[in-house]
């Protein structure tokens, strides 16, 4: 199942005029509430696509090119690391932020090992700061990109 919407925020000269966002989440409630919430966002325009399962997720970024991926752990088609893993492995162009309700600093470390950029716990995240916490995350994704390209040319 896809879902489109966008937000309707003021541009800000120093970012993008938006941001393609993948929510991967199978809650309708969850979904909502982060639509929700970077629709209201001040500073940056985000354009939310939804899927509720990671097949369509891995199929959909092949077709399409996305700023961010929003996972949840809990999916209906994939559980816990494994849903990193197999994102992560395939498009480490895409900074992925794990919105999960597993609140384990074990499998948080391990999923920012696997190359997940973030790890927030859904009853700990200030939706209020959502937004910036997803440009800061797609900027130091694109910085690191920058400086690993760099090294590599050396």
């Amino acid at each position: 199942m896809l879902e489109s919407t966008h937000s309707k925020v003021a541009p800000n000269p120093d970012l993008p005029a938006s941001f393609r966002v993948l929510l991967v989440e199978d809650s309708e409630d969850y979904a909502r509430l982060v639509q929700t919430t970077l629709g209201n966002a001040d500073g940056a325009r985000f354009e939310i696509h939804r899927v509720d399962a990671l097949a369509d997720a891995l199929e959909l970024i092949e077709l399409t090119d996305f700023d961010v991926m929003l996972l949840d752990l809990s999916l209906t088609d994939s559980h816990g690391l494994y849903t990193v893993f197999s994102v992560c492995s395939e498009n480490s162009a895409l900074p992925v932020i794990v919105l999960t309700a597993t609140d384990n600093e074990a499998i948080a470390e391990e999923a920012l090992r696997l190359g997940a950029e973030l790890y927030l716990v859904k009853d700990r995240i200030d939706h209020r700061q959502l937004s910036g916490t997803i440009v800061r995350a797609i900027q130091h994704h694109h910085e690191r990109s920058v400086r690993s390209g760099e090294s590599g040319k050396r």
